[in-house]
């Protein structure tokens, strides 16, 4: 069976617009400050940082070192210290309706969001070269004009999430 895109009511060379809901950054970019502020935000965060850095989440202070997966929710203030200016990663920030309906009943409650979860994860080499590959996925398909390019980030996302998910449970 083939078909027409014609007759289709939808013009697939338009791009669909993300920037209120998803986009993706290197640390590199974004070093000018030492320290940000410490505040709620109103997106989810998981960013894989290298480097030497504190991090100020809800009542803790915690120092990081070496490659971490880390996740912050809009629900808990937070904020990073640089250590030193050699931190590099890469962050994906996005709100809950870029998800639509399949995680915002829930996605605050997923244990790397939860208030009371465990927002990061120090990686081996084989899980930084795993995670960083993802991130390279999101980035080179946001550039890209392919129509349905959020839906596979979506489900870039959703692997980093169930991912970081698995770390926690097995280790």
């Amino acid at each position: 069976m083939s078909y027409n895109k014609n007759q289709f009511n939808v013009d697939f060379r338009k791009k669909r617009s993300y920037k209120d809901e998803f986009e993706i950054f290197d640390f590199e970019n974004c070093l000018d400050e030492t320290l940000v502020q410490y505040k709620r935000r109103n997106f989810f965060r998981i960013a894989i940082i290298s480097g030497d850095r504190l991090y100020h989440y809800a009542d803790k202070i915690v120092r990081i070192s070496g490659t971490t997966l880390i996740s912050f929710s809009p629900d808990v203030p937070y904020r990073f210290e640089l250590l030193n200016m050699k931190t590099k990663g890469c962050v994906c920030i996005f709100r809950e309706t870029f998800f639509g309906k399949r995680y915002t009943e829930n996605i605050r409650h997923l244990p790397m969001f939860a208030v009371s979860g465990i927002p990061d994860y120090s990686l081996s080499k084989a899980q930084n070269i795993f995670v960083n590959q993802i991130f390279r996925k999101m980035k080179s398909e946001l550039k890209s004009d392919y129509v349905f390019r959020l839906d596979l980030i979506r489900n870039y996302v959703t692997e980093l999430i169930h991912y970081t998910m698995k770390m926690e449970h097995y280790g």
